[in-house]
């Protein structure tokens, strides 16, 4: 018995046996090496095609060139304008209506930023996790 030679699809593996005789479970492992073989040929289906990147500003010009040899209309011509209604505030925590403004986040951060919360219990989990900190800031403003 020689041993057996190593393919690039073959991998070491150690597996643990139990040695004849003994009583204690510490003592009585042994490692030994055996070849595993690998099938490296299967079909790789998991892999997605990726396409070219695109950029925003040559969809948006192309969107216009096409809406004005149709007469239609465009992503940029579109707009809702600006709401006749108040802005509405959420609490940062739960997402009801937040009643009241976080003092420690109104001193460290623009206007825009102003994080609202709409009980006490929410006041302690805003002020435990994510007082003062930018993480979520564009998610949540106003």
């Amino acid at each position: 018995m020689g041993r057996k030679r190593l393919d690039k699809n073959t991998k070491n593996i150690k597996k643990r046996r139990r040695k004849k005789g003994s009583d204690s479970e510490d003592e009585d492992i042994e490692i030994t090496n055996t070849n595993v073989h690998l099938n490296k040929n299967l079909s790789v289906s998991y892999k997605f095609k990726q396409r070219e990147k695109v950029d925003i500003n040559l969809i948006l010009a192309q969107d216009e060139a096409d809406a004005s040899k149709v007469k239609s209309y465009c992503w940029t011509k579109v707009g809702g304008g600006m709401s006749s209604l108040t802005k509405r505030k959420f609490c940062v925590v739960c997402g009801f209506e937040g009643k009241y403004k976080c003092l420690k986040c109104y001193e460290h951060k623009p206007v825009s930023y102003i994080r609202y919360y709409c009980s006490l219990n929410c006041k302690k989990i805003h002020d435990e996790s994510s007082c003062c900190k930018s993480k979520m800031f564009d998610i949540w403003q106003n």
